[in-house]
Order: structure tokens, then C-alpha cells, then sequence
């Protein structure tokens, strides 16, 4: 694990997130620490769930806010007698106390972040004359000018005090073209540099590449072009069946959806593409005690103005009046400006079903423009051309596997007649894993020649409650930080969720990379 610090009395929030962003792109795990008295980062992060202290995840990255030391991060994760799992910890430090309680005298790299203003100058150097011992700094130096005669003050204030500086200095401009970006990021809770001035960006490549590994430097500079250009995190991911659909499937979709909505702080949408089914409608809101049949057995044409759902999307679809957001106005939120759900049709009639699923193409590649993650609850049993269609615009396949060998073998013979299941885009899982099964994750990877050991997602008992009891979201929040030891079954199913989660990213990401 490295430790960079970054000490001063500037304002150093954003700096550091957008170096975290940059670094956790080439597949590191970046922890920021704000350790700051003003805590800035509590009120530019988005959280779902605020307390005094916690952790968040925010752009591929977690950010620890109200957290005295690191012992104190150790028992919020449940860690205290391991290390904290990740590769890189960057810390905004404003105060000697701070220095000395994350021990930054041992850190991997420590810099000095100030403007010059007197206030950032001055304050910058009284943190530094308090430690007990001399420490090595870097200069990051925000300047409108970067003149020497600013440089040489610096170097004044400091005579005397317990620091040495590194000869090599980075400066970043002081431009309103950067703040307004920056603000500008702040009000759409995303980092992008795209509109930064070049000198900026320059400088946040240059820290990044210095804080990793030598050998991961063209890692970095390639991920930088890739945010340059902002290539879109925007995918389409399907979850399909070799077998005949089961619940194990719309549950693992829900499941992975909710958990990343809470987890990142992107915007999502699950699809469900279901006939007479409302599994999925289930798991985030209560059945009511008495339901209302809807009639929905009048031609498409005659579809009013009361449509809703995909009912009325498919109507707005065939007219053309459309419009990249207005998904939202047909779908039902389930964690505002993170997750949103577009429920199956309300219809009973098959014929007016495959009437209504023709849109389903259009929609996706609609919500594509506005929606981060779209996760699609794919239906085995609809008109065919439209399940073709959604199967080819998806950027990931999850298929579900069960334990069994018919269906192990059944994919095996799928993948020598169809070379569609062959593609990188395709991940098997396993459902409803049993670990005892002789069909475990490591022989059934094995058996299908996979590179890597497919994911697998375990049945549990309080999360099949919490869905049937329009809880799950309840069950996530509630799971998300319990503390117990590796044998408990809901932190085993929490932990295989988080997997599956992070692995379909890197595939998102493996996939966009070579598109760059």
C-alpha cells in the first residue's frame, strides 16, 4: 500500500480527487482520506447516506470523510487485525497533528499544495514548523504567472523550518477557465478534464504517473487519453439464460444494480423485458393487499395518454418525438438521480406483448444516452428479432448458469455453434451457487476452458425475503458494513455481488481500451 500526502492550507480537494479518478482508471484501488478541519470533501462527494464518519464510493474511487486516524477507517471496514485493503491512500493533510497521526514522514511521497496568497503561504508553513522532525517535500504551486520571484518568497518563508524541498516544482495554473470546470463538475457530481486548460492537465498527468509504479506509467498516460476524450462509461448490460428463464436471473440483475447504484454515484436503469411477470417489480416496491388489474388488452394505436411504463415509451418510440431524457418520465425511481426502474408491461396478452417489445431496441439505445449503467432483464421468449437486436447493442452478456451438468454442458455446445458466445463481452456466472456442489466455480471453469474463474452468485435466504418484500435496497444498506467473519452468509453474498460488480467493469473497461 502507498501513502501519498498532501500537505497545506489550500484548498487541495479537487486536485486530489481528479488524480484519485486518473489512477483508479488503470484498476487501482485509491482510498482519499480528507483529514481536513473544513472537510470539503463532505460536501463536494455525493453520499446516500451521510453520517459523522463513512466511506463512499465516488468515480471508481472511495473517499473516507470524519475519520481521526487510520485505526478508526481499519474498524469501519472491519479490518483491524489486516491492512487496509488498497493500493494507494492519497490524504489531505492541514495540520501538524495530522502529519504526525498518519505517520507522513514514512509516506511513499508527501507534497507541499499552496497558492500565494499570504493566508495559504503563511499557514502552509506554520503546519510544517510544528513537526518534531525535518520532512521532504514537493512543491505543487498554484500560479497565475509561475515567476521565479515566487518561487525565491517561498523559498524565504521557509528558511529555517524543518523542511526540504525537492528541486523539481509542478505548477498549475490559476485560470477561471479551470474553476468554472471545476465547479462546473461539482454541480454534476463527475470528474471530467476535458475542458481544463491544457497546463492543468499536464500537471495532473504528471503527478499521476509519479505516484504509480514506473512500469504503470503508459497504463496511466493511456487511461488519460481515454478521459480526454471521455470516452462513455455509458454500456448496456444484459442478463440472459441458456436455460429457460428462472428468478435467479432477475434477482441477480436487481441485485447487482442495487448495489452499484449505492455504491457509485452514476446514474442507472434496470429494464425488464418480462411477460406476466412482475418478479422484478417485487423486489423494490410492497405488493398491495389489493392489487388492480389493469385492462391492457386495446390494440397499441389506441394507447392513451394514461400510458405509463413501457407501454407509453413504446408509443413516444413509434412517433419519433423523443428525447434522451425522457425515460425518466416513463420509469420509476427507486434511489433518486442513481436508479431508476422501467417495470415489464402491465399486459397479459401475448400478442399485445410482442406489439409493445418491437420498441425495446430503441429505448435502450435512448436511455444510452442519458443512463451510465442500463441493466437488461432479458426475456428468452420474445419475438425473436428484438431479442437478436438487444443481444448484439449490449456491451456486456452476463449469462446465468445453474449447477447443473445439462446446463454446464448445454453452454459448451452453445459456444462450438455459435461463436456470438465466444466473444469477450460474454460473462458466464454461476446462480444460486452452492459452494458444496461438485459443480463449483473452479471445476466448471475448468470444464469451459475460461481463463479466469467464473463468478458465482450464492442463495441467500434474507435477501430472497427482502425481494419478495419490496426491501432490497433496505437489505443493502443494511448488509453494506456488517461486521462478521468471512463464514457469514450475508457478508459472503454482499462480497459476491461486489465481485461480479467489479469484474463487469473491468470488462467494460478492458473492452473500451481497445476501442481507444
Amino acid at each position: 500500500m502507498d501513502k501519498i500526502g498532501f500537505v497545506g492550507a489550500y484548498d487541495k480537494t479537487d486536485v486530489i480527487l481528479y488524480i484519485a479518478k486518473i489512477i483508479s482508471l488503470i484498476g487501482k484501488k485509491v482510498l482519499v482520506i480528507d483529514s481536513t478541519i473544513n472537510q470539503k470533501a463532505k460536501y463536494v462527494v455525493p453520499v446516500i447516506n451521510p453520517t459523522k464518519s463513512y466511506i463512499t464510493n465516488f468515480e471508481g474511487m472511495d473517499i473516507a470523510v470524519g475519520f481521526n486516524n487510520l485505526q478508526q477507517i481499519q474498524e469501519y471496514l472491519g479490518t483491524e487485525d489486516k491492512k487496509i485493503d488498497y493500493d494507494i491512500i492519497l490524504i489531505d493533510i492541514d495540520s501538524t497533528e495530522s502529519i504526525e497521526i498518519y505517520d507522513m514522514k514514512e509516506a511513499n511521497k508527501n507534497y507541499f499544495v499552496t497558492s500565494f496568497d499570504l493566508y495559504s503561504l503563511k499557514k502552509g508553513i506554520e503546519i510544517i514548523d510544528g513537526l518534531n522532525e525535518t520532512i521532504q517535500l514537493k512543491k505543487v504551486l498554484f500560479s497565475k504567472y509561475a515567476t521565479e520571484e515566487e518561487d525565491d518568497y517561498l523559498n524565504f518563508l521557509s528558511l529555517g523550518h524543518k523542511v526540504i524541498w525537492e528541486s523539481e516544482r509542478i505548477y498549475f495554473p490559476l485560470e477561471l477557465g479551470d474553476q468554472s470546470t471545476i465547479i462546473e463538475n461539482q454541480m454534476l457530481s463527475k470528474i471530467k478534464i476535458r475542458k481544463l486548460t491544457n497546463q492543468y492537465k499536464k500537471s495532473l498527468l504528471y503527478m499521476a504517473e509519479e505516484i504509480v509504479k514506473p512500469e504503470e506509467r503508459g497504463k496511466i498516460r493511456k487511461v488519460f487519453r481515454q478521459l480526454e476524450k471521455e470516452v462513455s462509461k455509458m454500456a448496456i448490460i444484459v442478463f440472459n439464460s441458456n436455460e429457460k428463464k428462472e428468478t435467479g436471473q432477475t434477482l441477480t440483475t436487481a441485485a447487482l444494480a442495487t448495489y452499484m447504484s449505492i455504491e457509485h454515484n452514476q446514474k442507472m436503469l434496470i429494464v425488464s423485458t418480462d411477460f406476466n411477470d412482475g418478479t422484478l417489480e417485487d423486489c423494490f416496491w410492497p405488493q398491495k393487499k389489493e392489487e388492480i388489474i389493469i385492462d391492457r388488452t386495446i390494440p397499441l394505436d389506441r394507447i392513451t395518454q394514461m400510458d405509463s411504463g413501457v407501454e407509453g415509451l413504446a408509443k413516444i418510440v413509434s412517433s419519433s418525438k423523443t428525447s434522451q431524457e425522457i425515460i425518466r418520465n416513463y420509469a420509476r425511481v427507486v434511489l433518486k438521480d442513481r436508479l431508476d426502474v422501467l417495470v415489464a408491461p402491465d399486459t397479459r396478452e401475448r400478442t399485445e406483448y410482442n406489439k409493445i417489445a418491437i420498441a425495446y431496441p430503441n429505448i435502450l439505445q435512448m436511455a444510452n444516452r442519458f443512463y451510465d449503467y442500463i441493466f437488461v432483464d432479458l426475456n428468452k421468449n420474445m419475438n425473436l428479432t428484438e431479442y437478436e437486436q438487444i443481444m448484439k447493442i449490449s456491451d456486456v452478456i452476463v449469462l446465468t448458469l445453474n449447477q447443473k451438468l445439462k446446463s454446464i454442458n448445454n453452454f459448451a455446445k452453445l459456444r462450438e455453434k455459435e461463436q456470438f458466445y465466444n466473444s469477450r463481452k460474454v460473462i458466464p456466472i454461476l446462480d444460486k451457487y452452492d459452494k458444496f456442489s461438485k459443480y463449483n466455480n473452479k471445476n466448471v471453469s475448468r470444464c469451459l476452458k475460461e481463463k479466469k474463474i467464473i463468478p458465482t452468485v450464492s442463495y441467500n435466504t434474507l435477501f430472497a425475503e427482502a425481494c419478495s418484500e419490496g426491501k432490497i435496497v433496505d437489505y443493502f444498506l443494511k448488509m453494506r458494513n456488517v461486521k462478521a467473519d468471512e463464514t457469514d452468509r450475508n457478508k459472503m453474498f454482499i462480497y459476491e455481488i461486489a465481485e461480479l460488480s467489479e469484474c463487469i467493469i473491468n470488462k467494460l473497461l478492458e473492452l473500451q481500451n481497445k476501442k481507444v
